[in-house]
């Protein structure tokens, strides 16, 4: 009798974890794989720009950036830009140029790459302008 209820209390613990296993499966996002490359850089010129690069797996009718945060480290500052620089296509490569920023303060950007309605968000270098 005990080993059965050993046995019924594995059974129902196993089920138990399996349902949580399986809620996990259904939430992580596809867009991960429909992303093959995806690069930002900061770089420092006349005006502070971000350089970037997008390749996805599939044809997108919309392929580009559709938001960056720019980050202040030196004042804790952050700017918000919505740069919708799409094209279309399997691969985009292009520059923004971010107004706002401050000479001599140090910098780092989150970058949200979209294809097609999913998106992929990415950290670029930090970078003093």
């Amino acid at each position: 009798m005990r080993k059965l209820k050993k046995l019924i209390c594995s059974v129902l613990l196993l089920a138990f974890a399996m349902s949580f296993t399986a809620f996990a499966t259904d939430i992580i996002p596809a867009s991960s794989d429909e992303f093959q490359k995806t690069s930002a850089t900061l770089v420092s010129s006349s005006s502070l720009t971000i350089s970037f690069n997008v390749v996805t797996r599939s044809y997108s009718s919309e392929l580009g950036i559709s938001k960056v945060i720019l980050h202040d480290m030196t004042s804790g500052d952050t700017l918000k830009y919505s740069p919708d620089k799409m094209s279309s296509g399997y691969t985009y490569s292009s520059r923004i140029s971010l107004s706002g920023a401050t000479t001599g303060h140090k910098y780092y950007a989150d970058v949200t790459f979209y294809a097609d309605g999913l998106t992929k968000t990415v950290q670029t270098n930090t970078i003093t302008y």
